[in-house]
């Protein structure tokens, strides 16, 4: 659709604007805008000190359109910045920025030295108005400038919103991939990589997602993806003891095919050396909450008590008895908790 479309918005203002076509001609969205008025397009005048000094500031990551990350961030504070910045309405702010957008990209007479952190944004932006496909087309754009893991999740995310799993799964890869070479990895970027591995049955991908989690973010919480992971996994596991030895060998080999089980598992036992009981542990750190997971985690657990109870029967250890009777008293708490429901 390389076609201008013009539309008339007052007798001294238009606009012309640019659609491309998604899945056949059924979605169409907006690629470029120009707005005139007076017959003069609405830009910045590179000529001009002020104006070109303004146009720069658009390119540094913090700038007027960037904004738009915190609604997305702080929704609790939208009304008291919409005050502050005199907009009467989230739809005044949205259009002010839009506008903003058009009128940097027009500046420019190559699109690519726009700046890629400002498609990112526009992307975003998009995407905060449901205009999924338009925000994945800018995130590309992004992309085609530099190669960034950022605009590869920003894309994952447009494709998630689509239910498009597959395709967010590739975008979200492809960022956990970039972050993996340069071994400086993102928080955002490993739970997205995980949460979508877990929904399109990648067990691979999810477990190796969890064990970056574990490694690299011990100190987080990302218990709703530990969650879905043994909610996933777990119940079809078909546990044979004969599987694993059965001391802190096969205990270690149990725990690298589920890292997610592992890190309750030494939450729970850190709790109750720490003030907590079992079940103020459970209710807390939310794993009381959802039927599925319930039944999944007390399998665990209870495959947890076997590995303990014939390591136990070797060799006496206190610590580890207190560990045995946690996860014993888990499963009864579990087991009573799914029975109720």
């Amino acid at each position: 659709m390389d076609k201008w479309v013009k539309h008339e918005l007052s007798s001294n203002s238009y606009t012309l604007e640019k659609y491309e076509s998604f899945l056949d001609g059924k979605i169409k969205f907006l690629t470029h805008l120009k707005l005139f008025i007076d017959g003069k397009l609405s830009k910045f005048d590179i000529n001009i000190p002020e104006e070109k000094k303004i146009l720069e500031k658009f390119k540094e990551p913090i700038n007027p359109i960037s904004h738009i990350f915190f609604f997305l961030d702080n929704p609790e504070h939208q009304g008291e910045f919409l005050e502050q910045q005199r907009f009467s309405s989230m739809e005044e702010y949205l259009n002010h920025l839009v506008g903003l957008f058009w009128k940097v990209y027009n500046s420019y007479d190559n699109w690519k030295d726009v700046g890629s952190n400002l498609f990112n944004d526009f992307a975003y932006i998009s995407y905060y108005s449901n205009n999924y496909i338009q925000g994945i087309y800018f995130a590309s754009k992004a992309l085609e400038i530099e190669k960034i893991s950022s605009y590869y999740d920003t894309i994952g995310e447009g494709y998630e919103n689509l239910s498009m799993l597959d395709l967010a799964f590739e975008n979200y890869q492809q960022a956990y991939k970039l972050d993996l070479e340069g071994n400086k990895f993102i928080f955002s970027h490993v739970c997205n990589y995980t949460k979508s591995a877990i929904k399109i049955d990648n067990r691979d991908a999810a477990k190796e997602g969890i064990n970056t989690l574990i490694e690299k973010f011990p100190d987080d919480d990302y218990n709703d993806i530990l969650i879905d992971y043994l909610a996933s996994y777990m119940e079809s596991f078909d546990f044979n003891p004969k599987m694993y030895k059965r001391d802190i060998s096969g205990l270690k080999s149990y725990f690298k095919d589920f890292p997610s089980l592992e890190r309750l598992f030494n939450q729970l036992t850190y709790s109750i050396r720490n003030g907590y009981d079992v079940r103020k542990y459970l209710n807390d750190a939310g794993l009381l909450s959802d039927k599925e997971f319930r039944f999944a985690l007390a399998k665990g657990f209870f495959d947890i008590s076997g590995f303990l109870s014939d390591i136990l029967e070797k060799t006496e250890n206190s610590e580890m008895k207190k560990d045995y009777n946690a996860c014993i008293e888990a499963v009864k708490i579990l087991e009573e908790e799914k029975d109720q429901n």
